[in-house]
């Protein structure tokens, strides 16, 4: 079982309640320092974070304003979410448990102020031991060798595992940040999103955030540049004076200190206030350190173990 550490675990809490949400996100606060505990009001929310980001277990309320949440753990299920659900409810209903365990849930906890301080050491408990049976479980292992097979996902990991890589991608819809050359066969789009989001899910790969880039908001392409104005006619067209003093060249003629700046898409054209752009992360994936015996074995065959420090491939922006 791996070791806990500050902040080791990211939980999902799907709770419509804020202050059911903010009372159980005291427990954690109060009981473990090993796991975030991030929150989503809706399962559409839900959803979308999921997307995002690999969670480790999810708490899941009942009553949704947007579906049931034994809907919810049935469509969790149909996307082969790995992680383990807790429901966590004011109901006590046993009709209600037995339905929940048959779609899938691992266990079942009342809102009581006893079964809430019992949650987070729960909590760990489940993770510790999902964390053993993915890892070792036959059938995890299974899905997970059924994916080493893709030709595009073997090429991946086989150019990280030979080459000790981690690759720093923006996610947009138009660039991923792989160095292609570096990964004969590799696709691209929105089929390579697809592959990484499913690598994370089965925790094969890790990502974490490093910071955000800006993209335009029409057509979410990241190259943009800004465009300098005359605050008072928007004309493009000035000169400097002195030292911090701007004159119009356009239909005004005003002198000016502070300038008006916006922002243009070098694809589509858009400009855009900075008000109204997109962000997007970057991420750097990392292979994930327990299963790299089990990685070197299933794309070389031959090597079982990684070493030296890992090579960083940053992606120009």
């Amino acid at each position: 079982m791996m070791r806990l550490d500050v902040g080791d675990y990211r939980v999902l809490l799907v709770e419509d309640n804020l202050n059911d949400a903010k009372t159980i996100k005291k427990y954690f606060q109060r009981h473990s320092r090993s796991i975030v505990l991030d929150y989503a009001p809706s399962a559409d929310q839900c959803y979308r974070m999921l997307i995002e980001r690999a969670y480790d277990l999810i708490l899941l309320d009942l009553n949704l304003p947007d579906g049931n949440g034994l809907e919810v753990l049935r469509e969790l299920r149909e996307l082969d979410i790995p992680a383990p659900v807790i429901i966590v409810t004011g109901e006590s209903d046993p009709a209600l448990y037995a339905k929940a365990k048959d779609q899938g849930a691992i266990d079942f906890v009342n809102k009581t102020a006893e079964d809430m301080a019992k949650l987070p050491a729960l909590t760990l408990k489940y993770i510790g031991e999902f964390q053993e049976a993915y890892l070792r479980g036959y059938q995890y292992r299974e899905k997970r060798y059924e994916l080493y097979k893709i030709r595009s996902v073997h090429e991946l990991l086989k150019t990280m595992h030979a080459r000790n890589l981690r690759y720093v991608a923006p996610v947009s819809r138009t660039r991923h940040g792989f160095s292609i050359d570096v990964v004969p066969g590799l696709v691209t789009g929105d089929k390579l999103q697809k592959i990484l989001n499913l690598l994370t899910h089965y925790r094969i790969l890790y990502k974490t955030a490093v910071g955000m880039r800006m993209v335009c908001p029409e057509c979410g392409y990241e190259d943009v540049t800004p465009v300098f104005m005359c605050p008072e006619c928007s004309s493009e067209v000035f000169e400097r004076r002195t030292r911090g003093v701007f004159q119009c060249k356009g239909l005004c003629g005003k002198r000016f200190t502070e300038l008006k700046t916006v922002f243009a898409c070098n694809k589509c054209g858009t400009r855009f206030d900075e008000a109204d752009a997109y962000y997007q992360p970057s991420y750097i994936y990392a292979l994930n350190d327990d299963l790299k015996p089990e990685i070197a074995e299933a794309v070389s065959g031959v090597e079982t173990a990684f070493f030296g420090k890992p090579e960083v491939i940053n992606v120009p922006a």
